[in-house]
């Protein structure tokens, strides 16, 4: 999971950390070439941050992951699963 920087935009810069510019794609791409398999990949996940922000109770969490288009309006990060392949015997 990660910003996902086609809907966060210029606010991605905002964190020290932020030094590669990704995207669900971008991700998936290295992902696979070093042999993942992406399992779900979702644009559109999470709201962007949560940093300094006051908590939100966990009734209106387990709503907003319940409602998946919530997320094609709030979701700013992206979400992607994938499994490491097993090694030959």
């Amino acid at each position: 999971m990660g910003p996902n920087i086609r809907y966060v935009g210029g606010a991605y810069w905002d964190f020290f950390d932020h030094h590669v510019p990704l995207t669900e794609l971008s991700l998936k791409e290295c992902l696979e070439n070093v042999g993942f398999t992406v399992t779900r990949c979702v644009p559109r996940f999470l709201p962007y941050t949560m940093v300094n922000a006051r908590p939100t109770p966990v009734v209106l969490v387990r709503l907003y992951l319940r409602v998946p288009l919530l997320w094609r309006a709030m979701g700013k990060q992206f979400l992607l699963l994938g499994e490491k392949p097993m090694p030959p015997k």
